[in-house]
């Protein structure tokens, strides 16, 4: 329905009254009452048509001939309902609420007033502008508001208050409780930055929190975010281990030194062996030599004496060899082994020892 439904004769009757009524403040001219008439249909005519801004048009310009608050509330509604203009429709809207109307139309008024409001703090409070948002709220409550367009005006305060964020405090620890320089915060798996205070901002509901530092292993928790909130992580220490030494490393060296090693008491053990058989075969030797009746036996026995003189000099020196190389590749494991060093770490300290 349009905003004016009425025949020509009830609104030239509406218009009449609105002449009386104000006659004393400044009445229309004639020129002016039919100019207004015309006007006023031509924007009935519009609003029928579906050319709602044509028809605020021509409402505007009849209320500027006769100043008739009808006409600025009708443009008021067509504006609020169907072109959904808030701002002009707020505009207007005071302009027609300064004419101290009666209380019924007063109310209409607000009220398209205060849903146009209520759209546009909606939409602001989905698009993250909360602030914007209450201020078009606190607009809205402040106007003569019916009932319904009240409450929802108070459903969607309470709702805004409620994803109102909050400022959650967060302390970050080590595990002796001394304060953790530089942590890395972060909320619901995002970087977070605090602020000068150490307070993290976030929306009222359960997050989790969670902190990171150098030489610290990370630590999360669960806090329900609300005024006043606090939570505390504390960060473990992580140990600084070596690696494992590679192929051929301090470890295969620290092998080879004792299998040199093995090698020299063997050569050695040997060698002193083979020493005593050669020692048995010249004493043999010497007595069939004073003997002088096996000439065989003799050139045996010498044999055997020389190939066990060569074989007790080869162990020896395989002995001595082996023993040197052996020494030498302990000493130089024993220079390079690995270990795990203790490193200060924040306010931890790693535990250290050698492997």
């Amino acid at each position: 329905m349009p905003p004016c439904t009425a025949r020509r004769p009830a609104l030239s009757l509406a218009l009449a009254v609105a002449l009386v009524g104000t006659a004393a403040v400044a009445a229309p001219t004639p020129e002016a009452a039919r100019e207004a008439q015309a006007l006023s249909d031509q924007a009935r005519d519009h609003y029928q048509a579906g050319r709602f801004e044509e028809a605020v048009a021509a409402y505007l310009a009849a209320f500027d001939r006769i100043e008739e608050p009808l006409l600025l509330k009708n443009a008021i509604k067509v504006l609020a309902v169907h072109i959904g203009d808030c701002d002009q429709t707020v505009r207007l809207g005071d302009d027609y609420l300064a004419t101290a109307p009666e209380r019924g139309r007063a109310e209409e008024v607000a009220g398209y007033m205060g849903d146009c409001l209520a759209r546009d703090a909606e939409r602001l409070q989905s698009e993250g502008a909360l602030a914007d948002a209450e201020a078009r709220l606190r607009r809205a409550a402040s106007l003569p508001l019916p009932a319904p367009q009240r409450a929802r005006i108070e459903a969607l305060q309470a709702a805004l208050d409620a994803a109102r964020p909050v400022a959650v405090s967060v302390r970050v620890v080590d595990v002796g409780g001394r304060p953790v320089a530089a942590p890395t915060i972060t909320l619901d798996g995002r970087p977070a930055t605090p602020d000068g205070e150490g307070r993290v901002s976030m929306t009222p509901g359960t997050h989790t929190v969670g902190a990171r530092a150098d030489g610290f292993l990370e630590s999360t928790a669960s806090v329900e975010a609300k005024q006043g909130a606090r939570v505390t992580l504390r960060l473990a220490p992580r140990a600084v281990v070596a690696p494992a030494p590679a192929p051929g490393g301090p470890r295969a060296m620290r092998v080879a030194g004792w299998s040199a090693v093995g090698v020299a008491l063997a050569a050695a053990v040997a060698a002193v062996a083979v020493d005593l058989e050669g020692q048995a075969a010249v004493d043999d030797l010497e007595a069939v030599a004073d003997a002088g009746s096996d000439r065989a036996r003799y050139d045996d026995l010498k044999d055997d004496a020389e190939v066990a003189q060569l074989w007790s000099t080869v162990l020896y020196g395989t002995a001595a060899v082996a023993g040197a190389a052996g020494v030498t590749l302990l000493v130089l494991d024993a220079e390079v082994a690995p270990a795990v060093a203790p490193e200060a770490s924040g306010a931890g300290l790693s535990f250290g020892g050698r492997f």
